[in-house]
């Protein structure tokens, strides 16, 4: 069944409310979304080519299929290509997967993808600004970009030519504050042009899902497919600046996350970032009213 939230919803994405031109409607379908804003939840989007190489498919595949062992939900767009291939990795790896569409939760774009599309409606969610019998069209895309990115504290970016929905999904993600992994490929390919492009302007180089978990600062376990869900080894990595900031605002009472950006000074984004991470390391957790407040144990550690 396709419900709808409003952006004033407790229940709302949080990580997506905090974005520029953040959707005043969501419709949904599937139950993953009431995940979304679980302490633990983590999201990391993988986004690229329609036309993908074997080679990009197979790695969009392996990267998404580890990560989602991990407990990771992989965002993206459904398209064929590169979309199709890391939702099905995700959905194989156990942890599920979001699906953002550019039309309504009950047309299939592509038809191709009619199959995954519905698997996801099951076993993850399915996510649209636009109400149901909306067809897809042009405009649509760039608009539903901002939201597979404002969802996700990361976007990875397999294969992508020079010019692309993929790239406009890399700089939408840069302006909202989220860090951009990109996967090299081989030298003068056509679907390098996006991912070198973004190494080449700063973006962290990743070849394996490991590289993206140590950017997330989560720690190494010995069997993946354990599902341990991002919980965090006795030896917790030493935070930021940054993160300490805003762990420092909780450690004594409840704050909200407009009290925490408030008191902090950083900008909305960052703050939500952080947030995240705070809690899947275990350092914070959010109440069911929505203010976040430190977990003793590992406060005490930190100081």
């Amino acid at each position: 069944m396709i419900k709808a939230i409003v952006n004033a919803d407790k229940k709302f994405p949080i990580l997506l409310r905090t974005v520029p031109q953040s959707p005043k409607i969501l419709y949904y379908q599937g139950p993953l979304f009431d995940r979304l804003n679980e302490p633990t939840a983590l999201t990391v989007a993988i986004v690229g080519s329609r036309r993908a190489t074997r080679y990009g498919l197979d790695m969009a595949y392996e990267i998404a299929l580890e990560l989602s062992k991990y407990g990771i939900i992989i965002v993206s767009g459904l398209a064929e290509g590169i979309d199709a291939a890391a939702h099905k990795g995700a959905l194989d790896g156990g942890s599920g997967t979001v699906a953002v569409l550019g039309c309504g939760l009950d047309v299939y774009y592509p038809y191709a993808n009619k199959a995954l599309q519905e698997r996801i409606g099951r076993e993850g969610v399915l996510l649209s600004e636009f109400p149901s019998g909306a067809r897809p069209q042009g405009k649509h895309f760039p608009s539903r970009n901002r939201i597979i990115s404002g969802l996700s504290t990361g976007v990875l970016v397999v294969e992508g030519a020079e010019r692309s929905g993929t790239l406009i999904t890399a700089d939408t993600a840069l302006s909202q504050g989220r860090d951009v992994y990109a996967l090299p490929g081989p030298a003068g390919s056509r679907n390098t042009k996006t991912p070198h492009k973004l190494l080449r302007a700063g973006a962290c180089l990743v070849e394996t899902a490991r590289d993206i978990l140590d950017e997330l600062g989560l720690p190494a376990h010995t069997n993946l497919s354990e599902k341990n869900k991002g919980i965090p080894s006795k030896n917790t990595p030493q935070l930021s600046a940054d993160e300490t900031a805003v762990l420092s605002t909780v450690v004594n009472m409840p704050k909200t996350i407009d009290k925490i950006i408030y008191e902090t000074g950083l900008q909305c984004d960052k703050v939500s970032s952080i947030l995240v991470l705070l809690e899947i390391q275990k350092y914070i957790t959010r109440s069911l009213e929505g203010e976040y407040v430190s977990l003793s144990k590992q406060t005490e550690d930190l100081w």
